[in-house]
């Protein structure tokens, strides 16, 4: 397992899960993505697995960018404590904010117009 993951997985669920792991090792990192995003509550204390794998991929993935770009960054010496103190945090925002925000969207039409003759056109607000 890699350094950086150690100390992560000590949640009770992963005992269970650990054939999601092996996915993941094998190469197979699609499968592996899905089989987390699907997998059931953690019985012991329910909360859904997925949650939990989403979090700890974030953090990983933080404390990553963290340790690359600031010197004196060190990981908290319980991960696996740590991500299931934010999903529990996030999950208990999501019931007093309600149901899942929704987004509105719209719709609109643009284009691109070509120059009047004998002019160019310059593109400089970085829209392709």
């Amino acid at each position: 397992m890699p350094v950086e993951l150690v100390g992560v997985w000590e949640l009770p669920i992963v005992r269970s899960v650990m054939g999601l792991l092996n996915l993941l090792l094998i190469g197979d990192l699609h499968q592996w993505a899905l089989l987390n995003l699907s997998s059931p509550l953690d019985p012991e204390v329910d909360i859904p697995w997925s949650s939990i794998w989403a979090h700890a991929c974030y953090y990983i993935w933080c404390w990553r960018n963290y340790e690359t770009f600031r010197h004196d960054f060190h990981r908290p010496s319980m991960p696996g404590s740590y991500i299931h103190s934010g999903v529990k945090n996030y999950l208990e925002a999501v019931d007093v904010v309600g149901a899942k925000v929704s987004r509105v969207g719209y719709e609109a039409l643009i284009g691109w117009m070509p120059p009047v003759e004998d002019w160019i056109s310059l593109n400089s607000d970085g829209a392709s």
